[in-house]
């Protein structure tokens, strides 16, 4: 009898890709378009959450912690002065407006003036 080959442990997470690769409308995925508001939704989330979640900690965590966690909160903030930037350009876009991220650029497709 052969020994059965062990798996990885995250072997689960490769078998997930491949099942949503395999379907044929992907919810979103690398170079995609997405709507202007779903783009800005994800540009000021790590900003947002990481805030909130260093000032909460703020009240549990030791007293010798606190500066590690304020210059952490600091770097995230200032790390996302360029996704605020991109997110208030954004902001001028028209309403239906789709985005695509390619990483290093973002293009944006306005909807055709009606006549």
């Amino acid at each position: 009898m052969r020994p059965q080959p062990r798996r990885h442990p995250l072997a689960w997470m490769v078998r997930d890709q491949q099942k949503a690769q395999s379907q044929s409308r992907p919810l979103s995925c690398a170079g995609s378009a997405l709507h202007v508001p779903i783009l800005r939704a994800i540009g000021l989330a790590p900003l947002v959450v990481i805030t909130v979640m260093g000032m909460g900690l703020l009240r549990v965590v030791p007293k010798a912690a606190i500066p590690a966690l304020l210059v952490v909160v600091v770097l995230n903030a200032a790390g996302s002065i360029g996704d605020v930037l991109v997110v208030s350009w954004l902001l001028t876009s028209p309403r239906g407006s789709l985005a695509r991220d390619a990483g290093d650029a973002i293009t944006i497709y306005r909807p055709r003036a009606r006549s």
